[in-house]
């Protein structure tokens, strides 16, 4: 049978109409069998399935098959995980949330203001971590789609390969927003900060303090070649010290190391040993607040007062348990640290209200702009202060990068 247009539209009308008709009184054929049939893609057909769910014509239980179900039929299919859940058409809209985690403030301000959203819309949201795991992240997506939610909102864990997943579903036209990060290449909506504007900002601020030679901070709680926000900041940077008119800013040394299983204490000593072999340097930006805590140990090891002798900012992150365990949510809240906003909360509610729209038309939101970005801010606290003006040591050598 040979199918055209939005595929797993005709492959619904198609077994639809043999529902109706009794021609599958008690069972449907599998995904296999029926992908073979129409010659469509696996996703086009669990797609199908998905919808005929919401209608309450069939009931998937994982190891047993697809069932057909009376319309007034109100039993309730066996199974204890997400895969045997129907959902009554009438019902509110199931929305299914995957973040990586629920440590730092950038994920709870998100995700709070995603629900205060979703309740106004009186929707039910569903909440999974994927633990920044790709395989894990695919499963919960293949979970979420087979107990028939109507949308997805994901914060995508990265790396060097697309999640199929995302992919597939954004080729079937099913509704879902990314936050922070995107797929280029592929059109999928998505709401995030402008990370390379938030650098140029940083340095922006920090220059406007009178301060030459600024550092930029990789320590790697994420792998940066794989990571866009990363990548983002880090060309930002760049460009605001290199490409400006403006030459009064020098990128003396870029800080940056990746090594995976390291402690926090090796990053430090290895930090406060770079700070020594540059002493000209007179502020910092961290990419995230790991790096940020990281230089706060550091300068205590060479005496470098905050913000006297070093002016420390970056961007908003990190582990909130953690952050409580070693006291920096306190250092940083007591002296009123200096950061980049990235619009956490503002992006949360903007992302439930791309994905109504998406739900609304198909999967797109028709006529606006699939991606929506926010410009972050410079929060201006105690950690940064005018550049010191004596004993900063020599100037710095040109074009030099630490690793």
């Amino acid at each position: 049978m040979a199918l055209r247009g939005h595929l797993y539209r005709e492959v619904l009308d198609v077994l639809r109409q043999e529902i109706g008709d009794g021609r599958h009184p008690s069972q449907l054929p599998s995904e296999k069998e029926l992908q073979a049939r129409f010659g469509v893609s696996a996703t086009t057909i669990k797609t199908a399935l998905a919808v005929l769910v919401q209608e309450r014509r069939i009931v998937r239980i994982p190891g047993k098959g697809t069932f057909v179900q009376e319309i007034d039929d109100a039993t309730e299919p066996d199974g204890g995980n997400l895969s045997a859940l129907r959902v009554i058409a009438d019902s509110p809209k199931r929305i299914g949330i995957i973040l990586p985690t629920l440590r730092g403030a950038i994920f709870t301000h998100l995700l709070f203001s995603m629900l205060r959203e979703i309740s106004e819309y009186g929707w039910y949201p569903w909440v999974v971590l994927s633990g920044s795991d790709k395989e894990r992240e695919q499963k919960i997506i293949r979970d979420y789609r087979q107990a028939s939610v109507d949308g997805l909102l994901v914060w995508p864990a990265e790396g060097e390969q697309y999640n199929e997943e995302l992919v597939q579903l954004h080729l079937s036209g099913f509704p879902v927003v990314l936050m922070d990060r995107w797929l280029p290449g592929f059109d999928i909506a998505c709401v995030r900060s402008d990370h390379r504007l938030g650098a140029r900002l940083a340095v922006q601020h920090l220059r406007a303090l009178g301060h030459q030679h600024i550092t930029l901070v990789t320590l790697g709680s994420e792998d940066p070649e794989h990571t866009q926000s990363i990548q983002e900041r880090q060309t930002g940077f760049l460009e605001e010290c290199l490409l400006t008119a403006d030459k009064s800013v020098s990128p003396q040394v870029w800080m940056r190391r990746y090594e995976p299983g390291e402690h926090i204490a090796d990053h430090v000593q290895w930090l406060a040993s770079q700070l020594g072999e540059h002493p000209e340097i007179t502020a910092a930006v961290g990419v995230e607040t790991y790096d940020m805590e990281c230089l706060r140990q550091a300068a205590e090891i060479v005496q470098w007062p905050i913000p006297e002798r070093l002016s420390v900012t970056g961007f908003d992150g990190g582990n909130l348990e953690s952050d409580l365990e070693r006291g920096w949510v306190t250092y940083f809240a007591s002296k009123k640290w200096t950061w980049i906003d990235q619009s956490d909360s503002e992006i949360g509610r903007e992302a439930v209200h791309l994905l109504r729209d998406c739900m609304e038309s198909d999967g797109q939101p028709d006529g606006q702009p699939h991606s929506r970005i926010y410009a972050p801010v410079v929060r201006a606290g105690e950690t940064t202060g005018p550049a010191p003006r004596q004993g900063i040591g020599e100037s710095p050598p040109s074009g030099r990068l630490g690793r």
